[in-house]
């Protein structure tokens, strides 16, 4: 047997193992450690407030992609109520920032996935419930984004009076004296943060360290926890245990607290389950109707140029991550094609995959489409998985026509791509012959003028003078002589 289709198999049967051994043999100790301090005291009784990161990990120790982590990925680990992260595992474990929570809410809310420091894949806002039961239909994580970031409403001496419905904010006067919905001074990202919220982030209690029960007062660094909050808090009505309740919500970077006032004190205050929701937004949704992929860049129907930057998800299932992308017009000619590898954190589950297609734009606009298919390894045949619908821009006329010729022609010479490509000069001249100012010994041209441009493009600190007429000819010129 191979030696990587043996490798597969091992993996195939460790993820086929009890999630609970995996998980002992794979959990970054510094994460038990961290959920050990909060919830363990939850756990056995002694704490007196409510989960900051869930009963039980979601999952086991993952490796996810990151394009700024060691080797491009990072160790996560997911929770009901969060994610936590080591970006750095040769950093001080000691550090408070050692193990980070991800800015999920932030995504989800927004609609983008972040692969890296500043590098994000697009999806689309996350369609689920925020609070209440997973059956609820508002609001979700999509319909928080006419809020989020808004004009600041509420401030020190208000009251947190209003209800999100699906037709806006309405008056809810009925919460005008309560003092947890009150706002009495704390005021951060220009947001003010409710009575019953800032408590709980403020509070002391009992935490598990070094292998003992202590009382420590703040309970946790509530920045590091939640970060900035997003919008005002508001009152949604959801279904809880199938029971309408009122709930006071509001959104933070990494965490979205929730007040049920029904509740029992302990957990009238409570993180939402951010965690689930992220894994099941990123990993499980766009695949829920039986996708194999989903293209999420371009956007369906719009024009696009070369180099496109093509962005989606694959389920998992491609054999060993590959996959393979191109770019077909109306009449199916294939003008672009390349492979890449979807970047997973495990066999069998989803994950991101980022490349760019660069053409040979073709003479007029014209309807085309992106296709994403797999090969089979056992007989070579390909399955396409996703399609998108796209507008091929054309030729650009004139100089900038000159010039994308230009372009493109280096670009198959050399492999390059078209950001390592400067232009020194670009120029419209008249040529005095069919041979645009560089013929080939031996050959007769035309003895016609001829229009057209000389464009000179610099690629590694060389220089490629590039003669062209005014339509598709173009002609690499050295030495007055043409490269064959």
């Amino acid at each position: 047997m191979p030696m990587r289709y043996a490798f597969g198999l091992l993996l195939l049967l460790t993820i086929l193992l009890p999630l609970s051994v995996v998980a002992q043999t794979s959990d970054p100790p510094a994460f038990r450690t961290l959920w050990e301090r909060s919830d363990y005291p939850v756990q056995q009784g002694r704490g007196s407030h409510s989960w900051l990161w869930g009963p039980v990990p979601r999952t086991q120790g993952l490796r996810e992609w990151y394009v700024d982590g060691p080797e491009q990925f990072r160790s996560v680990q997911y929770f009901d109520k969060g994610r936590m992260e080591i970006n750095d595992p040769l950093g001080d474990p000691d550090n408070l920032w050692f193990v980070t929570s991800g800015l999920l809410v932030r995504d989800m809310i927004d609609g983008r996935v972040q692969v890296g420091n500043g590098d994000f894949v697009p999806l689309a806002p996350a369609t689920i419930p925020v609070a209440g039961d997973p059956n609820a239909s508002f609001p979700t994580y999509a319909d928080l984004q006419p809020y989020v970031r808004a004009q600041p409403r509420l401030g020190p001496g208000d009251t947190v009076a209003q209800r999100l419905t699906s037709v806006g904010l309405r008056a809810a006067p009925e919460f005008a004296n309560l003092a947890a919905a009150r706002i009495d001074s704390a005021v951060v990202n220009g947001y003010g943060i409710p009575r019953a919220f800032w408590s709980y982030l403020n509070e002391g209690g009992v935490v598990y360290e070094r292998q003992r029960f202590g009382q420590v007062n703040p309970r946790f660094d509530w920045l590091y926890v939640a970060g900035y909050p997003l919008a005002d808090a508001f009152w949604v009505r959801v279904p809880i245990a199938g029971v309408e309740r009122d709930v006071m919500v509001q959104p933070f970077e990494r965490r979205l607290l929730t007040y049920t006032p029904s509740n029992p004190p302990q957990f009238q205050v409570e993180m939402g389950n951010v965690g689930l929701h992220y894994y099941r937004w990123r990993y499980e949704l766009p695949f829920a109707e039986g996708q194999q992929a989903l293209l999420t860049a371009p956007a369906a129907a719009t024009r696009i140029s070369s180099p496109v930057l093509v962005q989606g998800f694959e389920r998992g299932k491609a054999f060993e991550a590959g996959i393979d992308l191109r770019l077909r017009t109306a009449s199916g000619a294939i003008i672009a094609q390349g492979g890449t590898s979807v970047q997973r954190p495990d066999l069998n589950i989803a994950g991101p995959f980022v490349t760019s297609l660069e053409f040979t734009p073709p003479e007029t606009e014209t309807p085309g489409v992106i296709e994403v298919f797999v090969i089979s390894p056992l007989d070579g045949s390909e399955t396409i998985i996703a399609r998108q619908p796209v507008i091929i821009e054309g030729v650009a006329r004139g100089i900038d026509r000159a010039l994308a010729l230009a372009q493109a022609d280096l670009i198959k010479r050399t492999g390059a791509s078209v950001a390592a490509i400067s232009l020194h000069a670009a120029d419209e001249v008249v040529w005095p012959d069919g041979s645009l100012g560089c013929p080939e010994p031996g050959q007769n041209y035309l003895q016609v003028l001829t229009p057209g441009y000389q464009i000179v493009l610099k690629l590694d600190e060389q220089f490629y003078d590039y003669h062209t007429d005014t339509r598709t000819a173009v002609i690499l010129c050295r030495n007055g002589r043409p490269v064959g």
